[in-house]
């Protein structure tokens, strides 16, 4: 909560300081099978778009998370195999329809399975 706090404050002040044709960037980094990142995204990220607050925010989703290059040159994703296919998912996603208003309804999706215990290894388990 104090996390989400702070960045409300964050974008009030940043809203203080811009005219009212600028936009703020927002990055957010997220691993795809993250219950962490999964909570944040689908229970207090909609919020900016319930409340418009998204017309004033260039909202960049950003499937990374702590993943690593290998000497080899694969890629290591902290939930494993399935979490680095999922970014990659995200990721193609978010290049097809670059507008947040297309992909995040997707993204979310994916991320509520993953609170609901619904995805494992990347596939939808139906319980």
């Amino acid at each position: 909560m104090a996390s989400y706090l702070r960045f409300c404050i964050t974008i009030f002040f940043c809203f203080l300081s811009l005219s009212s044709c600028q936009k703020v960037t927002l990055s957010l980094y997220y691993e795809a099978l993250c219950p962490y990142c999964a909570e944040f995204i689908v229970n207090h990220l909609p919020k900016i778009f319930e409340s418009g607050l998204i017309s004033a925010i260039d909202l960049q989703l950003i499937p990374w998370g702590n993943a690593v290059t290998r000497s080899d040159g694969t890629i290591l994703c902290q939930h494993g195999e399935a979490e680095c296919a999922l970014n990659t998912i995200h990721a193609c996603a978010i290049n097809a329809y670059p507008d947040v208003m297309k992909h995040f309804g997707y993204i979310y999706f994916t991320e509520r399975l993953v609170l609901e215990n619904k995805l494992e290894n990347g596939l939808i388990v139906y319980k």
